[in-house]
Formats: C-alpha cells, sequence, structure tokens
C-alpha cells in the first residue's frame, strides 16, 4: 500500500488535520504552488538606487513612475482623474487635512511630496455694488420732460421704461490650474433704468490666500430667459484688482454659473478613492462624500449621502464602490454623483481594519472579524471560511491586517511580525515569514512594492526563501510503511521530517534526483510529513515495498 502527496496545495486549518484533503498542508509557509507542483516563493530585491523614504513609513505612493511619496502615517492616494492632466496633480487624505501636489512643487531634495496645497477652494467674501445713473434729460432730443416720471432711486428721468432692470451680482474665485469656486453671497438688489447706467463693485479680498493658488475673480450677473433667472459671466480679472465697472449689455454677457452647488471637502475626510467615472470619494464618519466628476476639488453637499453605520473603508470594484462599514457592507452604484444608489448587503461582515481593503478589480477585498471577505456583483463571501479556523483567524490579530493586490494575490500583513498570501484564482492560503509596514502595488508593472526593515524592496524578485509544508495527518493503522522516495528534477536544499502520532520519528536531508530513503521501523496511529527546503518538488510517496513507489 502506498501514501502519496501527487499535487500540493495550500494551507488548511479549518478542519482537523486528518480531515483535510491529501494535497492540502497543515501548515504552508513561503511557499507556491505551479502547476500542482510545491515551490519556493522568491524572497524581496532591494530598490537600488534606495529612495529617501520617511521615516517609519506606513505608506507609500510611487507618482509619475518616479518618484516616492511616503508618509509615516496611513495616507490615501489617487492620481489625478483627469487624463493627461498637465500639471500631474496628486490628491491625499490622512496627513491632515485633505491636501493635493502637482508636478512643479511634488518633488524635491528630502522626503516627498516636497510640498503640497490644500485642496478645495473657499468662496469670496462679500462685495459692495453701487449704480452709477446715467442722467436721462440729456437725451431728451426736443421731447417735452414733464411727459417722463422722474425715478427717486436715480434722481434722473425715465425716458424708457422697458430697458428697466433689477440685477443682482456674484462673483467667484479661480486658480492658477481653471478650478473655480462656489459663488460669493448674491449682492443686494440693484435697479437700472438706462442702458447708460453702469455698476461698480468694491472688493476687499484681494490677497491672504495661503495654498489655494486662487489668481482670478469671475463676476457673474442676473440675467432672465423666459421664466429662468440665470447668473452669467461678466468678466474674469486679476483676485488683486479691488474694483470693476460693468458696462457690458445682456447681449455681452458670457456662459452661466456652474459652480453653485460646489464646496470645500471637510477638513476630516479619510479613505479618499478614485473612481473609473472620475469621482473622487472621501468619507467623514457615517458619511459618504463624492465630488464633481473630474474635479476632485468640489464635493457639493447635495451627492453626500448617509449611510446607518460608520464607514470604515472603500474601494472600487467592477460594478461599483464597495463600502465597508462596523457592520453590513454596502454597495455604490451609479454612473453620476448625483445618481448613486445604495444597496446594502444583508450580512454582518464589518471591516476591522481600514487597511485591509484591497481593490481587487472584480472584487474588493477586506478583513473581518472572521476571516477575508469579498465583495462582489454577486454579493458578500467569506473566502477563507472553509480553509482558516476561527481560532488561527484570530490569532493573527485582523484589525492590523493591511493588504496589498499583488496581480491575482491578495498579500497581507498583520501584528508587526508575519504575512500571508492568498492565491483568489486557486483559494491557496500561505504564510510569509517577514512583515512590511507599508506596499504600493504598481499595475502597469505588476510590481508590489514593499517598505521591510525600512528598505523599499520588491515582494517576490529576490532568492528563492526556505519554504516548510505539513501534510495532513494520514491514518496508518493497517500500513507497514517501510520507503519514501520524492520526486523532483534535482534536489540541492531539502529535508523531510516524518511524525508519528505527534513526535518526530526521523528527519531526511535529500539531494539529487528522485532520491529513495529506507524509512526506520515505527509503529503508531497518524503520520505526517514535514518539508523544508528551497527546491521544487512535484511529488512525494511512502509504500510498504520499494517497488510500490513506482507505481
Amino acid at each position: 500500500m502506498k501514501l502519496a502527496v501527487s499535487t500540493f496545495k495550500g494551507q488548511n486549518n479549518a478542519f482537523a488535520p486528518r480531515l483535510i484533503n491529501t494535497e492540502q498542508a497543515q501548515k504552508a509557509t513561503n511557499c507556491i504552488v505551479r502547476n500542482g507542483n510545491l515551490m519556493p516563493r522568491k524572497g524581496n530585491s532591494n530598490v537600488t538606487p534606495a529612495p529617501t523614504i520617511a521615516n517609519n513609513a506606513k505608506t507609500i505612493f510611487l507618482y509619475q513612475g518616479t518618484h516616492w511619496f511616503s508618509w509615516p502615517v496611513d495616507v490615501d492616494v489617487v492620481d489625478s482623474p483627469i487624463a493627461e492632466d498637465e500639471y500631474d496633480r496628486a490628491y491625499y487624505t490622512g496627513d491632515g487635512v485633505p491636501r493635493y501636489t502637482n508636478s512643479s512643487i511634488a518633488t524635491g531634495a528630502g522626503v516627498q511630496p516636497f510640498a503640497n496645497n490644500t485642496l478645495g477652494l473657499d468662496y469670496p467674501d462679500a462685495f459692495s455694488a453701487s449704480v452709477t445713473y446715467h442722467d436721462q434729460s440729456n437725451d431728451l432730443n426736443g421731447q417735452d420732460p414733464n411727459d417722463f416720471e422722474s425715478e427717486p432711486e436715480s434722481g434722473y428721468l425715465n425716458l424708457e421704461t422697458d430697458d428697466d432692470e433689477t440685477r443682482f451680482y456674484v462673483c467667484t474665485y479661480v486658480t492658477d490650474f481653471g478650478e473655480e469656486s462656489a459663488p460669493s453671497v448674491v449682492s443686494q438688489e440693484l435697479n437700472i433704468f438706462c442702458e447708460d447706467d453702469s455698476v461698480t463693485l468694491t472688493f476687499s479680498d484681494t490677497g491672504g490666500f495661503g495654498t489655494q493658488k486662487i489668481s482670478r475673480r469671475r463676476i457673474y450677473r442676473s440675467a432672465t430667459s423666459g421664466d429662468v433667472t440665470q447668473f452669467f459671466l461678466v468678466d474674469e480679472l486679476p483676485v488683486s484688482t479691488d474694483t470693476y465697472t460693468d458696462t457690458k449689455s445682456v447681449y455681452e454677457l458670457g456662459a452661466e454659473l456652474e459652480t453653485e452647488e460646489y464646496a470645500k471637502p471637510p477638513e476630516n475626510m479619510s479613505g479618499l478613492i478614485a473612481t473609473s467615472n472620475g469621482v473622487v470619494i472621501g468619507f467623514v464618519g457615517n458619511t459618504v462624500v463624492p465630488s464633481e466628476p473630474y474635479l476632485p476639488y468640489a464635493y457639493p453637499l447635495a451627492y453626500r449621502q448617509t449611510l446607518q453605520d460608520k464607514v470604515v473603508a472603500m474601494a472600487e470594484m467592477s460594478s461599483g464602490v464597495v463600502i465597508a462599514t462596523e457592520d453590513k457592507p454596502v454597495i455604490m452604484q451609479g454612473t453620476l454623483p448625483d445618481s448613486f444608489t445604495m444597496t446594502v448587503i444583508d450580512a454582518a461582515l464589518p471591516c476591522v481594519s481600514k487597511r485591509s481593503m484591497v481593490d481587487m478589480g472584480e472584487a474588493a477585498i477586506y478583513a473581518s472579524h472572521e476571516g477575508l471577505v469579498s465583495i462582489s456583483q454577486s454579493g458578500a463571501q467569506l473566502i477563507t471560511k472553509d480553509l482558516l479556523s476561527e481560532e488561527y483567524w484570530q490569532s493573527l490579530d485582523p484589525s492590523t491586517v493591511q493588504g496589498y493586490r499583488y496581480n491575482e494575490y491578495y498579500v497581507g500583513f498583520y501584528g508587526g511580525t508575519a504575512g500571508f498570501v492568498f492565491d483568489l484564482r486557486r483559494g491557496d492560503f500561505f504564510e510569509l515569514d517577514f512583515y512590511a509596514d507599508a506596499g504600493y502595488f504598481d499595475s502597469a508593472s505588476g510590481v508590489l512594492y514593499l517598505m521591510v526593515d525600512d528598505a523599499l524592496t520588491k515582494f517576490d524578485e529576490g532568492e528563492a526563501l526556505s519554504y516548510e509544508w505539513t501534510s495532513k495527518q494520514f491514518n496508518i493503522n493497517t500500513i507497514t510503511l517501510s520507503c519514501m522516495k520524492v520526486f523532483a528534477p534535482s534536489l540541492l536544499s531539502t529535508n523531510v521530517a516524518l511524525y508519528v502520532d505527534g513526535e518526530q520519528l526521523s528527519s531526511f536531508p535529500l539531494t539529487g534526483a528522485d532520491p529513495f530513503v529506507r524509512l526506520p521501523p515505527f509503529r503508531g496511529s497518524r503520520l505526517h510529513l514535514e518539508i523544508s527546503g528551497s527546491d521544487e518538488i512535484e511529488s512525494i510517496a511512502l509504500a510498504t515495498s520499494p517497488g510500490e513507489l513506482n507505481g
């Protein structure tokens, strides 16, 4: 009779060691499985030349493919949603108030980003407005002045009442980047009686805008079309200009004001993500805060939606945005933020670690109390349910889990000590014997960068690690095993230890191709193998006689 492991898989401790499948392991560390063969995972290779990274970095971000941003705190960073943004802006939350940087200030000596600006724009201060009336008596052209009434407000005759107009004014700020603020408060009512009347506006806010990069002011005035009154552009001028006189006719007005609903992001907004339709989204407490599409400085109040539970993390997936909360997850769907809809998934799967949330493309994955949760178009699934016991998962301290995408793998680290890899395609779970403080997956190159021992490294691109793979427990009550064979092209550094009823029977250092081993006599109820090393192994077999090994 023969016992054989002909293919290898990852770890399963959700069931007793005697009940897991033959190809599964009680424990699998630093391994990968390809084509059924057991292989060592590669270690990390240092990035050279080493960039300057913040001390004790908890967040790293590759900016424009060449520069490394880093922070000693948990920060959420997104590239500009504007295609081919000429300013190469990047936006982030978690380091004080929401901020952004751009190519002219982001890079420099030392830790980057070198400098930043506060995200969002204040609206202009109130301003004064007054009318200078034209003396219409100069335009009588022989007409009897007694035929016309005088306007008490202007003090002049009113020759043509059809020209009377009631106006209001507002103004907005405009930045060096072309961003336009919400409008000021509306001016007082101004009555115009003649086309030659003019309005003079006086501004007090002509400087002192900090890092908001405000350089211009746009002036709008009201005009009526049909039954609708809107504000239309009168002029744009340097923000340092303190007065402006409007002499334009209604036919000279420009575009309609579009920023009435714009607002700054909340100062304590966090969790920033950017969606494929150009909307940047953050959250505060249990409120989701979307931006105007492709305008990540403007967050209209009307777009904000409040959930029943506090938001912990967000990530986009193929069919919407996953919002993980302290209780039930939510899927937010829609093209534009004014039509976003919220669907609460009826599953008590709270997110226990914000940093565990990862966008995996078709799904978003995060850590819950019970294991890794996958949220996709088909709903919520506890994807480690049949692999990891509750006791084991709790031993990882799930509240400390931070996760990263690595192609089709979810790579996690926990507790400041170790990590794991979950293969989404095959459903395999493997442990890692090292810890990373921060990480960044560059989807363009397929490289996962990690901060390991304060050094920036590339995951899975170094020398082969030493792995450990522990088999299931085989029932040997009715078997007398006498020999073992490991099938491999060539072994250079492999050891196989045999355990009977929990006690080590023997340990065999193996070298060469397909090595054969005679086992010492033994009796027992259960046997398991512990394979360690850094060689690729195809299969392993134990038999009652040598002739059975090649069967």
